[in-house]
């Protein structure tokens, strides 16, 4: 099933709903039994919490929720199944669900690595690795608990047994690298989007017209995971029918790009009128947007559906957003830039130099990042280089960053540990020499975790 088509209370489950392959199944028959009354006791009233949902009323959803099994007399598996619809729009009260059904079904391995989950993303490693040995106890062939635990210690600098922890993992039996990558963003994702919609569906009611550019701009692209952004359709049509009534050449624009990510298949055609029929990019002057993330929106989508080209865009665009970006502290409009800045060449000065003028801008790491990249063939990133150094110590957790300073040469054991919390904290695509590697993962994580164990007295280099 195409995620972007399931109901919003179901896009964010917790991460034993997204891994039946391997997760612990449900022991008992009476709580396996309880888990599908709980279901069916939901079914009647799904329709009207997705309603609720794409309406901006998300308190309003998890109360009618929650409503339906009452606190006192809730039980362990009642718990576990509402933690799990409410963990990607209630931390909280996903927390403390998850934590009842653990204390009272200690037993009951499921419940406990939802509650170590819940435990990790609060922060509180040492009770998110107590919980993790418990399952790893029982079931020590479960990977990614291993690659989790391994976190747990790094965090809490005890380097020596993380690094042991995660040979566990490589050696354990079940489950694999990408159950792991997927436990680590239910983690470490971000879990706020769903109050982020929320919050501006308030804010747009209110006449609030940059709400509403945001609110389109957060529906086209709204963040499954690390790997997948993808548009919303439901909650789209709804918040283009919420600024229907607004007029302006802003709500145009945000109407355009909308209606364009609405389409299933959008041919060059169907971009083409779109533009036309509200004078943006391809009319005569090549109007755009004046908001930048309603513009980048734009570009690409014209570029993808070939309606013009990338080098059209430079030619007709660059010069204009560039002077436009000058005076703005935007990172979304340098990015753009930078976007249309890109050629076929491998080292292109004008790209380098641009990626200075834009971390200088707005100070934002991914700028840092592609000057660092586009260096002369000549030149090597230095560990000792300002340049390199002072967005580190800005994002000290941008795995990118990190990883150009880890492969840039011997790397201290400070730097591993550095390196491997960024990398849980968001994976990266490079290799072990510093280089885009395709898709994020957590492969990186085993070259770190292997350079580290090299070192004597690990649990000082923190």
């Amino acid at each position: 099933m195409n995620i972007s088509m399931l109901p919003l209370s179901l896009l964010v489950p917790a991460a034993t709903v997204l891994l039946l392959a391997w997760t612990p199944a449900l022991r008992g028959a009476d709580i396996r039994a309880e888990y599908h009354a709980a279901a069916a006791l939901v079914a009647p009233i799904q329709e009207q919490l997705d309603a609720l949902l794409v309406d901006g009323r998300m308190a309003t959803a998890n109360a009618r929720l929650l409503d339906l099994f009452p606190q006192a007399g809730r039980t362990p598996a009642q718990s576990w199944y509402l933690g799990n619809l409410l963990y990607g729009m209630d931390a909280k009260a996903s927390y403390a669900l998850h934590q009842d059904a653990a204390k009272r079904q200690p037993d009951e391995e499921a419940f406990q690595l939802e509650w170590a989950l819940e435990q990790h993303r609060a922060g509180e490693y040492a009770g998110a690795l107590r919980t993790y040995d418990a399952i790893s106890k029982s079931s020590p062939e479960n990977a990614p608990v291993h690659g989790l635990a391994a976190e747990c210690l790094i965090r809490l600098s005890k380097n020596r047994q993380a690094a042991e922890r995660w040979l566990l993992s490589e050696k354990a039996k079940r489950g694999s690298l990408t159950d792991l990558e997927s436990l680590v963003y239910a983690v470490h994702g971000d879990a706020s989007q769903f109050s982020q919609r929320a919050a501006l569906i308030a804010q747009m009611r209110t006449g609030i017209i940059d709400a509403a550019m945001k609110l389109v701009a957060l529906d086209c692209t709204y963040e499954h995971d690390w790997w997948n952004y993808v548009p919303q359709p439901t909650s789209l049509k709804h918040d283009l029918e919420l600024i229907a009534p607004l007029r302006g050449a802003r709500i145009l624009a945000a109407r355009c790009l909308g209606e364009g990510y609405l389409l299933e298949k959008p041919e060059a055609k169907d971009i083409s009128a779109l533009l036309s029929r509200d004078g943006l990019l391809i009319d005569g002057a090549h109007t755009l947007p004046s908001d930048p993330a309603l513009c980048k929106g734009l570009i690409q989508l014209a570029i993808s559906t070939t309606v013009i080209t990338r080098e059209q865009a430079r030619e007709w665009l660059l010069a204009r957003l560039h002077a436009q970006a000058k005076g703005s502290t935007d990172a979304t409009l340098w990015n753009l830039v930078a976007f249309l800045q890109q050629s076929d060449h491998e080292h292109d000065p004008a790209l380098h130099a641009l990626e200075k003028e834009a971390w200088e801008a707005c100070g934002d790491a991914r700028f840092a990042v592609g000057w660092l990249t586009s260096l002369p063939k000549n030149e090597k990133i230095r560990v000792d280089d300002p340049f390199l150094a002072t967005p580190m110590a800005k994002c000290p957790e941008n795995s990118i960053l990190l990883g150009l300073a880890i492969a840039a040469g011997a790397p201290s054991a400070a730097l591993l540990v550095q390196g491997i919390k960024a990398e849980y904290h968001h994976f990266s695509a490079l290799d072990p020499v510093g280089r885009m590697n395709g898709r994020i993962s957590a492969r990186t994580l085993s070259s770190y975790f292997a350079q580290l164990a090299k070192f004597p007295d690990l649990d000082v280099a923190h």
